[in-house]
């Protein structure tokens, strides 16, 4: 794809000034730069460095941006934090990439079984209204005090182990507002707490890495927060740990929500900042 010229890199900058005004639209290299890295230290090639960070901070605006980038055939990518670990969030040719961090809403819904939140919204945020309202949210990746409900849901990625004893978010996933490429804004799903038989639509953005539409809008069950309890093992070696963990999986019912493993060296350092003896293996 070959880059626009000048003129027409400033028209297109205009555009996208008139539909989210000029303080959203950043041409900054440094922004620029900043929001086509992923968390690998690898290097920026120029193709991949955007020609503009566009902030929405409604629906219908990212309809719009994306009627025009549909228009002149600019490639949008959708930003969220950028703390996906798989390698394929960064631009692959220069386009438009939509940070998502002001789509932020979120609203409870205790009556109805489910809440609502925007793409932008902090996974850790999230969390805490929810155990607020005596509710659980049953995902937690490492960089949950970062990452966005958007990423999770477009990844389908639970973090932390979860999978075997609560499932992915798709589990709770109820449905999806989406912006197509052409700009239509769709529902799918339901807002009744029993899904609907037959093709639901919502699967098909699910870990969709944002290639088939943008997504504005998450509709998930509310999870009764569970009773805590926290427990620390310590093994010999990795080997009689990882054993450790599939007994615990194949005979307890329920599973752990939540596993962390440190090889002996991490937990030293762990237990060392904590001003705690070393535990003598893993944990």
């Amino acid at each position: 794809m070959s880059r626009l010229s000048e003129a027409e890199l400033e028209k297109m900058i205009k555009v996208l000034e008139g539909i989210v005004s000029k303080e959203y639209v950043s041409t900054n290299l440094f922004e620029r730069i900043k929001n086509t890295l992923d968390v690998y230290p690898y290097e920026v090639q120029r193709e991949q460095i955007c020609y503009a960070v566009v902030m929405p901070g409604t629906t219908q605006e990212i309809s719009e941006i994306m009627k025009y980038a549909n228009s002149i055939k600019v490639p949008v990518f959708i930003r969220g934090s950028g703390t996906h670990l798989g390698g394929n969030y960064r631009p692959h040719a220069p386009g438009i990439v939509i940070n998502t961090h002001r789509l932020d809403k979120l609203e409870v819904f205790e009556d109805c079984g489910y809440f609502e939140c925007e793409p932008g919204c902090i996974v850790a945020r999230v969390a805490d209204k929810l155990a607020e309202l005596g509710y659980f949210l049953p995902m937690a990746p490492g960089s949950r005090q970062i990452a966005t409900m958007g990423g999770i849901v477009v990844n389908n990625t639970s973090g932390h182990i979860v999978d075997p004893s609560i499932g992915k978010p798709g589990d709770y996933l109820l449905g999806l507002e989406v912006v197509l490429p052409d700009g239509e804004i769709i529902e799918t799903g339901t807002k009744g707490l029993r899904r609907p038989a037959g093709t639901d639509l919502t699967k098909l953005f699910l870990g969709g890495d944002g290639l088939l539409g943008v997504i504005t809008k998450i509709r998930m069950r509310l999870v009764p927060q569970p009773e805590r309890a926290y427990g620390l093992a310590v093994y010999k070696d990795l080997l009689s740990l990882a054993r450790g963990v599939q007994r615990m999986y194949l005979e307890r019912r329920p599973a752990p929500l939540f596993m962390e493993f440190l090889d002996d060296r991490a937990a030293s350092f762990g237990f060392g900042l904590r001003g705690l003896e070393s535990p003598g293996g893993p944990v």
